[in-house]
C-alpha cells in the first residue's frame, strides 16, 4: 500500500512540472465577447498560467481576462 502511495505522489508530482502546450483563452468581460486564443508552447503549467494572465488588459470600463484552459 506505501509503494502504491509513494507512486502516485510520484506521478503527480512529476506531471504538475512538466512542459507542455497550452492555451490561453481571452474574453471581454463587459460583453462575454471572445476575443481569441494564443498557444503557449513548451512551459509548465504556473508559467503558461503567469504568460496568459498577464494579456489581461483593462480599458473604458471593460477588461479583458485571459485564462489557461484546462
Amino acid at each position: 500500500m506505501k509503494k502504491t502511495i509513494f507512486l502516485f505522489a510520484f506521478t503527480s508530482l512529476v506531471c504538475i512540472s512538466c512542459k507542455k502546450d497550452w492555451t490561453c483563452s481571452c474574453t471581454y468581460t463587459l460583453d462575454g465577447t471572445a476575443y481569441g486564443n494564443y498557444e503557449i508552447n513548451d512551459k509548465s503549467k504556473d508559467d503558461a498560467r503567469a504568460m496568459c494572465e498577464a494579456m489581461a488588459i483593462s480599458e473604458t470600463g471593460d477588461t479583458l481576462v485571459c485564462k489557461i484552459a484546462d
